[in-house]
């Protein structure tokens, strides 16, 4: 299985475009591959013959490296490989996995062992002071529970602990009265299992991730629509030119942008730091069938508007079909998520890291304000940015909005260049 994407650990296989038998060129697909991002085509390196599929179509979650099918290289080999099992090749494949941790084990100091959260709080609740006494079963020698388990089971440890917890307690009859209250509701509840496809788990880890650690503050503008309206109007009625609001906004953002680069930031995990980027790329949120995926407006200050609204429809329905390349949508400087099409009229989005920034935009609506005394009728948008408070400052935030709010409310013929 391969790794068609940075992030990706699993993937499921959609359906196998080749046969036993067929023969295969480098750049022929053999398979269409659900990723943690989109639905990918598998292209072949080598050329040869499809001797034998191993795993076969819509097999889920099959983990990265696994041995998925096999190439002959002669036509002539495909018989004899028709028996062959991956069985073997795994086993011995995880026998030299495991001699190569042990060994990392032996080799490797005290300081260097590696382990996560659960496995601390088993060495800090057994008390084992000697983590060389630890196997490293675990990739890159990390110790895991199954090696914290099996040194208690030799040291006799674990059966004290048991012992001293079979000890008799004093009872609590009010805490036991709503174990039992609740063990009666959790009895009476039907549920069923929602199980997630791999892009759902991303998403589902990247948000904690982002909500967790990155610091959200938020701000708040509304913006006129009156003129953008009409100006689309005119373009659309007098030159037979239609672009989309959104288009609007994606060429406003990114001259906002230019104006206020302290907001094309992207945090960097490893030196703590952000870092200035020279691009201004855009992501744009678009809603597929398994989730979201957010394809990318390269270089969007460049373009005009037309060249944005024809470069975003295309991006649009490569993702709606699951075409997307990975550089079409891995990467960007600035997210924006538009619900105004769904009628939302505001919301806060969750940013998507690294990058420090999205915008969240609402639908147009009718608002009476008041003008030299007078109530006057506009169509107001409000547009949410969501930034990353440990790189970006709030009066650049403010500055992005209000740059951004006076494009948008007075839209110049230009924006097509």
């Amino acid at each position: 299985m391969p790794a068609l994407s940075p992030t990706m650990k699993a993937g499921n296989i959609i359906e196998w475009k080749k046969k036993v038998g067929d023969s295969v060129a480098p750049g022929d697909v053999l398979a269409d591959i659900e990723t943690d991002k989109a639905t990918m085509e598998f292209e072949s390196q080598e050329e040869g013959y499809l001797a034998k599929i191993l795993v076969p179509s819509g097999t889920q979650d099959v983990p990265v490296g696994k041995l998925v099918a096999i190439l002959a290289e002669d036509k002539a080999d495909v018989g004899s490989l028709e028996q062959f099992s991956s069985t073997e090749s795994f086993r011995s494949s995880e026998t030299e996995h495991s001699t190569k941790a042990k060994s990392i084990k032996s080799t490797s100091s005290v300081e260097k062992k590696l382990f996560g959260p659960a496995v601390r709080r088993m060495i800090e609740e057994y008390h084992i002071s000697d983590l060389s006494r630890l196997t490293s079963s675990g990739a890159h020698g990390r110790i895991l529970k199954d090696d914290v388990v099996e040194y208690l089971n030799n040291t006799g440890k674990e059966t004290r602990k048991q012992r001293q917890e079979q000890q008799p307690k004093k009872p609590d009859s009010k805490k036991e009265s709503i174990v039992t209250k609740q063990e009666d509701i959790t009895s009476r509840t039907q549920y069923e299992d929602i199980p997630l496809n791999n892009m759902r788990k991303v998403i589902a880890r990247r948000l904690t991730e982002s909500k967790t650690q990155v610091p959200h503050e938020y701000c708040q503008i509304d913006c006129q629509l009156d003129k953008l309206l009409e100006l689309r109007n005119i373009w659309k009625t007098e030159k037979n030119i239609s672009v989309l609001v959104n288009d609007f906004i994606i060429r406003a953002t990114a001259i906002a942008l230019r104006k206020v680069p302290a907001l094309n930031v992207i945090w960097d995990e490893s030196s703590q730091s952000g870092k200035q980027m020279d691009r201004i790329d855009i992501s744009m949120a678009v809603s597929i069938e398994n989730g979201l995926i957010t394809p990318i407006v390269m270089e969007a200050d460049k373009k005009g508007l037309l060249e944005i609204s024809n470069v975003a429809k295309d991006l649009i329905m490569k993702a709606r079909q699951g075409k997307l390349k990975p550089e079409e949508f891995q990467g960007g400087t600035f997210s924006i998520s538009n619900l105004g099409m769904f009628d939302i009229d505001q919301f806060t989005a969750v940013i998507n890291i690294p990058q420090a920034c999205i915008l969240a935009i609402g639908t147009g609506e009718k608002q009476v304000l008041v003008e030299n005394n007078q109530p006057v009728v506009h169509t107001v948008m409000k547009a949410s940015l969501s930034y990353d408070a440990r790189i970006v400052q709030e009066k650049d935030a403010i500055h992005f909005l209000r740059e951004f709010s006076d494009i948008i409310s007075s839209p110049q013929e230009n924006m097509l260049l």
